[in-house]
């Protein structure tokens, strides 16, 4: 399983990164981070909104500090249904920050800290056509946001084919690659 550079997280926020994370990472957190991470959501959202009287009182006194009443709108005690999509919903959208930190920021930041000159080879599993974004090169056993390498060299992207294996070189560590050259390994 590896995970690569992202198809569309970094190309429309952060266009100069080409950052492609090893399997080594993902296979390490992915067993033991999952269960964790949803344990941690639920409890985190469990002890915010288990008791929306309660949690009314703490944002009434945050709006008083800051010189306003609280609209009534904003009470959970008054909207049960608000409360339940809180303690349903939350744990989804927290956990997926948690996943963008443990399998996106952690590999980069160790690469970016290590430094040392580097390459990593991947199977193209799909070559996706950029009608609504960059031309993509998907990797095989890759999550859904982290997929491919965006915008090949055009080189690569007409001799490429599923089954062939790419080379991205450039400097990190076993976890990743900041990768600027890109080889085609038949």
């Amino acid at each position: 399983m590896v995970v690569g550079a992202a198809t569309w997280f970094p190309v429309y926020f952060f266009p100069v990164v080409r950052f492609a994370a090893s399997d080594a990472w993902a296979e390490a957190i992915w067993v033991i981070a999952v269960p964790l991470l949803w344990l941690l959501c639920i409890v985190q959202v469990f002890w915010v909104y288990h008791d929306p009287k309660k949690h009314d009182r703490m944002m009434k006194a945050r709006w008083r500090a800051k010189g306003r009443e609280m609209p009534s709108e904003h009470l959970l005690a008054e909207r049960p249904l608000r409360a339940l999509g809180m303690l349903v919903f939350l744990p989804f959208l927290i956990r997926f920050c948690y996943l963008c930190i443990l399998v996106i920021w952690v590999p980069m930041a160790t690469a970016a800290v290590v430094n040392k000159p580097i390459s990593h080879d991947f199977t193209v599993s799909e070559l996706r056509d950029g009608s609504r974004g960059p031309d993509v090169i998907e990797f095989e056993g890759h999550y859904w946001m982290l997929n491919g390498v965006p915008s090949p060299p055009e080189k690569i992207w007409n001799t490429a084919n599923p089954g062939d294996t790419i080379r991205l070189s450039g400097t990190g560590n076993r976890w990743g690659v900041f990768y600027n050259k890109i080889e085609l390994v038949k």
